[in-house]
C-alpha cells in the first residue's frame, strides 16, 4: 500500500516537475513518508517529558515542520523559513496505512518541493524541526514552542533540476518531540541550584 501511494504522488510530481525545472540549485523534497528510510515525527517514548499517554505515538496535524541547512558537513544554519503542517492530505487520508501497525501518524506527505539555492554537488546537511502550535504547550515558532524535537543528518547529493529531486536518503532515525522548560522556569531551577551550593558551602565553613 505504500509503495502504491507514494508511486501516484511521485509520478504527478515528476510531471509538474518537469514543466518548471530549471538550474543552478538544489531540489529535494521535504517528505519523511518517502523518504528511505521512512521515519516519523514521534513523541518521545519516555512518558515523563510528553503529555499524558503519547509516549511513543506519532504526532498529530497541529505540529508543524522546518528545515535549515548547511552546505557540506556542520551546524545547519540557513533557515528556509517554512511552517508546514505534518498532516496527510491525500485521496482524503487522515492517517497513512501500512505503518507496520506502529506510526499512523507524524508524516509530512505529500511534501512540498524545496529549493537550496546555493547548492551546486557535494554533501549537505540538514535539520529537520517540529514543534507543536496549538494548546498549553504549542507556539508559533520552534523557538516559542514548549513541546518540539529536531534531527540534524547529512545527505550525499541533490538533484541539480526539479526534474530530478529526490526524497531524503540518509535520515538516521525518527524526529523526537519532548516537552521543554519554560526560559522562566528553568532560569529558577538554576537560581535555586545556586542558592542551595552557596548555602552549602557556608555551613561547611562554620
Amino acid at each position: 500500500m505504500k509503495q502504491a501511494v507514494v508511486s501516484s504522488v511521485i509520478g504527478v510530481a515528476a510531471l509538474v516537475a518537469a514543466a518548471t525545472s530549471s538550474r543552478g540549485a538544489g531540489y529535494v523534497y521535504f517528505d519523511n513518508y518517502a523518504a528511505s528510510p521512512w521515519w516519523p515525527v514521534m513523541y518521545s517514548t519516555d512518558p515523563a517529558v510528553v503529555p499524558p499517554g503519547r509516549a511513543g505515538q506519532g504526532v498529530e496535524s497541529t505540529f508543524h515542520a522546518n528545515l535549515l541547512y548547511t552546505l557540506g558537513s556542520g551546524n545547519p544554519t540557513q533557515d528556509l523559513g517554512l511552517d508546514i503542517p505534518i498532516a496527510v492530505n491525500y485521496e482524503g487520508y487522515t492517517t497513512l496505512p501500512d505503518m507496520a501497525g506502529v506510526w499512523m501518524t507524524g508524516w509530512l506527505f505529500p511534501g512540498p518541493l524545496v529549493r537550496i539555492p546555493d547548492y551546486v554537488s557535494g554533501s549537505i546537511t540538514f535539520t529537520f524541526e517540529a514543534w507543536e502550535t496549538t494548546g498549553p504547550y504549542g507556539g508559533a515558532t520552534y523557538a516559542d514552542s514548549q513541546l518540539r524535537g529536531s534531527l540534524t543528518w547529512t545527505e550525499w547529493n541533490l538533484g541539480v533540476m526539479e526534474i530530478d529531486a529526490g526524497y531524503f536518503n540518509y535520515m538516521p532515525g525518527p524526529i523526537v518531540v519532548a516537552l521543554v522548560p519554560e526560559p522562566s522556569t528553568l532560569g529558577t531551577i538554576i537560581c535555586g541550584a545556586v542558592t542551595f551550593l552557596f548555602r552549602y558551602g557556608r555551613r561547611k565553613d562554620h
